[in-house]
């Protein structure tokens, strides 16, 4: 496949001034000598010309650049051709490229040229999908660091370190009389302790760069009628739910995506939680509240601060198992003027005026550890992390009497722990992860 032409229009759907239509492939310059009326001999130098069908009828007017490879983004011969951005005239020139024996290109496919060429490994082959996706000024410039190279440098000196310490490890063990030595386990174990300690600092800032590129979940949770739909809306400023003074108005989740203080939020309104429920679409929604509890970084507990109802089972504390907990009580502008309210531990809002939600937005932040994301130097992705507690799996337990007792379980360790970072810059990927990774980019890209 990659011995094809492929083509694409790399600009967004839509109309607009200006529409890229990208080439490459070894037939890259063929296809373009029929359908631009200017010679392109000079690498990166722009030139005005015409653009022809096959048949060589004009389509458009505009400029073309050739990219000389390995000299481009896909390490092949690159033309792109700017024309106006008529969705029309772009279709018209991919159908003009594809009839002179080019193909069209498959999601992600430019980038995996890259990615196969050695232009950039698969961390930032995902930056450059992370860029496009970046909802925030804070997650653009971490992917923009992810894409040259922060993270990567980061994985590879610690992958440099693990094989480091299995080279003198299986060293140790074809010469006996070192693992004897009295500076052996000491200076093996020293070494040991400083990997454990980059590599859980490196998953401690990345788990905050995949939360910063795929967003923080927080689900709000409670009785019914305590406002959590109310709530929903005033954080995203928009009605998205149905506010209504029914019990049990809420049957199913409902996710919004956002952003509270520049930071990518999922906000789920759920289901409320009772025991006296006979409908079997309420005890669905329940059921569904717990599942996107399991999955959240921060549950908020919305409590009615004016409900004289007694309280029954103890929902809140049995949610603090599978989350971070932040309690709220709702309703203060319910409360008369003159009632005295004795406040316990959490925050009190009004989410039908706004009162006291800026200091919730806060709390919420303080709880993501978002305020950390001024120093998270790079974009990452779930399976950075998986691969990262791979790594530190393997190697957490050993002891520092294993390095002269059993240096061969040793070094295997060690050896496990290689593989796993090596999975992350993409050197043991399976072409179904690599499918998986770049099917979910644009065409164009």
């Amino acid at each position: 496949m990659l011995t094809d032409t492929i083509v694409a229009v790399a600009t967004p759907n839509g109309r607009g001034g200006v529409g890229i239509v990208r080439l490459s492939g070894p037939k890259a310059m063929q296809v373009a000598s029929k359908v631009v009326r200017v010679e392109l001999s000079n690498s990166r130098i722009t030139n005005y010309t015409d653009f022809l069908d096959s048949k060589g009828d004009k389509i458009d007017t505009g400029l073309v650049v050739f990219f000389k490879g390995p000299n481009s983004y896909t390490g092949e011969n690159v033309i792109e051709m700017h024309m106006h951005g008529n969705p029309i005239i772009l279709g018209e020139m991919v159908r003009a490229c594809c009839e002179l024996d080019a193909r069209l290109a498959r999601p992600g496919e430019f980038t995996e040229r890259a990615f196969r060429a050695g232009k950039i490994n698969l961390v930032q082959a995902e930056a450059v999908a992370d860029l496009i996706a970046a909802q925030s000024v804070k997650a653009v410039r971490s992917a923009q660091n992810t894409l040259e190279g922060h993270f990567g440098n980061v994985v590879e000196k610690l992958i440099l370190q693990t094989q480091e310490i299995r080279y003198q490890l299986e060293a140790a063990i074809d010469f006996s009389d070192d693992v004897s030595s009295p500076d052996f386990i000491p200076h093996m174990f020293g070494l040991h302790k400083k990997l454990l300690e980059g590599l859980k600092s490196l998953l401690a800032s990345a788990t905050q760069g995949a939360k910063l590129s795929e967003g923080f979940k927080l689900v709000i949770a409670g009785p019914p009628n305590a406002g959590k739909s109310m709530l929903l809306n005033r954080l995203v400023q928009s009605e998205r739910a149905i506010v209504s003074s029914e019990a049990g108005t809420t049957r199913d989740a409902i996710n919004v995506e956002c952003r509270l203080r520049d930071i990518p939020v999922q906000i789920i309104d759920t289901a409320g939680l009772r025991e006296d429920v006979e409908s079997s679409i309420e005890k669905e929604g329940i059921k569904r509240t717990y599942a996107a509890i399991e999955k959240a970084d921060l549950v908020i507990y919305l409590k009615d601060v004016t409900s004289t109802v007694p309280a029954g089972r103890d929902y809140e504390s049995d949610l603090v198992t599978h989350a971070k907990i932040l309690t709220v009580f709702n309703k203060l502008d319910k409360l008369p003027e003159t009632n005295k309210l004795e406040k316990n531990s959490g925050i009190y809002i009004s989410a039908l005026s706004g009162v006291g939600v800026a200091n919730l937005e806060d709390a919420i932040i303080e709880n993501f550890d978002a305020s950390n994301n001024e120093n998270v130097e790079f974009s990452a992705r779930e399976r950075h992390l998986i691969a990262l507690k791979k790594a530190i799996n393997a190697i957490d337990a050993i002891e520092d009497v294993s390095f002269g007792a059993s240096p061969e379980l040793v070094a295997e360790d060690y050896r496990e722990a290689t593989g796993a970072l090596q999975e992350i810059g993409g050197e043991y990927s399976t072409e179904d992860l690599l499918g998986d990774i770049f099917s979910k980019f644009c065409i164009g890209k």
